[in-house]
């Protein structure tokens, strides 16, 4: 199993899984997902949504730790050309595209088109700034994630 899969998917999936059977417990209509894993097209995200009206992708990401130097910039090496292009062009037409990274024990979302622009050269303190949502591992809460990945009129 990749990285990516361990310490991304499988803890959303599981909050993800909890959030349908608590929306259906309260008779509420519970979020559709899709895990998009395929060559289908280049820098297509791993994660398809579908909730309270509104639909978005998520880009699921990972580093281990933060660099030595604070005023390093922030690198993810499995970040593609071909993925910083999708999320800036979903982004320009209106589209909901975020990307969320694992580093260390917290997760991190932030708009897609702010990582295409930045990512590599913002510094720790930059990525605090700009995440729309910083929780740790054990905070992680699907309602949370799908009501942070959606923009803001």
């Amino acid at each position: 199993m990749n990285p990516e899969t361990r310490l991304c998917w499988m803890p959303l999936s599981d909050k993800l899984t909890e959030l349908r059977q608590a929306c259906l417990l309260e008779h509420v209509a519970p979020p559709h997902w899709d895990r998009v894993e395929n060559i289908a097209g280049a820098g297509t995200p791993d994660l398809s949504w579908s909730w309270n009206g509104v639909e978005g992708h998520i880009e699921l990401k990972y580093r281990l730790e933060w660099p030595v130097n604070p005023l390093t910039g922030v690198r993810i090496e499995s970040v593609t050309p071909h993925q910083r292009l999708w999320w800036r062009e979903r982004w320009r037409a209106g589209g909901n595209i975020y990307v969320m990274v694992r580093l260390g024990e917290f997760y991190f979302l932030f708009e897609g088109d702010w990582v295409a622009r930045h990512l590599g050269d913002a510094t720790r303190e930059q990525w605090l700034d700009a995440a729309v949502l910083c929780v740790s591992r054990r905070g992680l809460n699907a309602a949370e994630v799908l009501s942070k990945a959606r923009r803001r009129p």
